[in-house]
């Protein structure tokens, strides 16, 4: 109970900085009480999320607990030793022999199968150590936290698409920034995802307010600077789909059609050759090699625990052209799987749930689509990174777990895609007219 009067608290005070601090007030659809309103919903499902692995799964296998309990344990070398706690967390001087002992008593600081990618477990047991300075070691204040973070980036993110979009459609873009289903629920969580969506959101915002004012905001530039270095350390994968899409947004806003998708082409294409120039020459760090030894080692621990979510057990061949022949299979294995006739559990079963949504979803833009011709820049740059970032995710995770949680970064992207080629209007409609049929 204490830890829930606790987290009450810290709600309240993020609800005051909601309600005080400039960025989060006046923003066109999205007003103070829709803040309160969505934030809460992240909080209530992150709750929700950590007691569903509390009492219905292991939580010794819980990512959730995982991070949490060594970020406990790094929290109580604060007291031991301040120094040492200061250089694990901050990473400077963490080679030194004295610190060693701490490290090997944490359970998931090192991974079982290492690879040259860094361990992004580090980045989470990191956050939930920072947070233990004001929960005292309560898990429903963690989540408040990495609710507060994640709620950032979803406004940061709101707010960059609302200056690409046609005012008549403002007011479906929060429904699915905030309110997507598998979005909601474990971006809602003490997970990387949780945080990756925060500083993803802020450099996106960020970097796009930059290009727009045209001149040195420093504020600006180290909210990118940071949040671009936790991406690099989380998720580099991420990041890395990310630059070309951005890229070419900004080259090829007042290109046509043709040239506007050759441009991202070209931008792909280039990032393709990168991988195979480092394949060739620098072996080690081999992006195809990472790729195929991410996606066997998830085969093997999954089929060592008899895991009811791996979803095949086809082993990529670390070998450029079966990355590139599998790329179709892996898009399609995000966007359909699991399906709903394949769910054993509850969560699969909402998880089939969401992907026949986003099918009918597709569907209704492509039947029912916008008369305007030309879409604009960031609707091009969300279709590359939604069809980029699917295509990965599907590739390198075999685990139908992992790829409902690994693919919601895509969500908003895809989200804004829709409402922008679909035809509003006539859907809304569509759907009056159907209701006024039923009464």
């Amino acid at each position: 109970m204490t830890g829930y009067l606790l987290a009450l608290l810290y709600f309240l005070v993020f609800l005051f900085i909601f309600k005080k601090v400039g960025f989060f007030r006046k923003i066109s659809g999205l007003s103070y009480k829709w803040v309160v309103i969505f934030f809460s919903l992240k909080v209530v499902s992150g709750f929700s999320l950590s007691l569903i692995y509390k009492y219905y799964y292991d939580p010794a296998t819980a990512d959730i607990f995982k991070y949490f309990n060594d970020g406990l344990y790094l929290y109580s070398i604060l007291w031991e030793s301040p120094s040492d706690f200061f250089r694990i967390l901050s990473g400077i001087g963490i080679g030194k022999e004295q610190v060693d002992h701490y490290l090997s008593n944490m359970s998931y600081w090192f991974r079982q199968w290492e690879s040259p990618v860094y361990n992004d477990n580090r980045i989470v047991i990191r956050f939930n150590a920072l947070v233990c300075l004001f929960s005292f070691g309560h898990l429903q204040v963690h989540t408040v936290f990495a609710n507060f973070v994640s709620f950032t980036g979803l406004v940061a993110l709101y707010k960059f698409f609302l200056n690409y979009l046609p005012k008549n459609k403002t007011i479906w873009l929060k429904w699915g920034i905030f309110l997507f289903p598998s979005l909601l629920f474990w971006g809602s969580g003490i997970l990387k995802e949780t945080i990756l969506i925060g500083c993803l959101g802020m450099a996106v915002y960020s970097t796009d307010t930059l290009f727009q004012n045209k001149k040195i905001l420093w504020l600006k530039i180290l909210i990118i600077l940071a949040c671009t270095g936790v991406m690099i350390f989380l998720k580099t994968y991420i990041l890395l789909l990310l630059l070309p899409c951005f890229a070419g947004f900004y080259i090829s806003r007042n290109m046509n059609f043709l040239k506007t998708h050759l441009v991202y082409f070209f931008m792909f294409a280039g990032l393709i050759m990168a991988a195979a120039i480092l394949h060739i020459f620098l072996p080690e760090l081999s992006p195809v090699k990472l790729i195929a030894g991410k996606q066997n080692d998830l085969i093997r621990l999954s089929l060592h625990v008899n895991a009811g979510s791996l979803l095949h057990d086809n082993f990529l061949k670390p070998q450029f052209w079966d990355i590139i022949r599998n790329i179709p299979a892996g898009f399609l294995t995000t966007l359909l799987r699991p399906h709903i006739f394949e769910a054993d559990t509850i969560l699969k079963f909402f998880s089939g749930f969401e992907n026949l949504l986003i099918m009918v979803l597709i569907l209704t833009a492509v039947i029912i689509p916008s008369s305007i011709k030309k879409q604009s820049a960031a609707s091009y740059m969300s279709f590359w990174f939604f069809l980029a970032g699917f295509s990965f995710v599907g590739l390198a995770t075999p685990v139908a777990g992992a790829i409902v949680r690994y693919k919601i970064i895509m969500l908003p992207f895809l989200w804004f895609l829709l409402i922008n080629i679909a035809d509003t209007k006539k859907i809304n409609n569509k759907f009056n007219n159907f209701k006024t049929g039923i009464y």
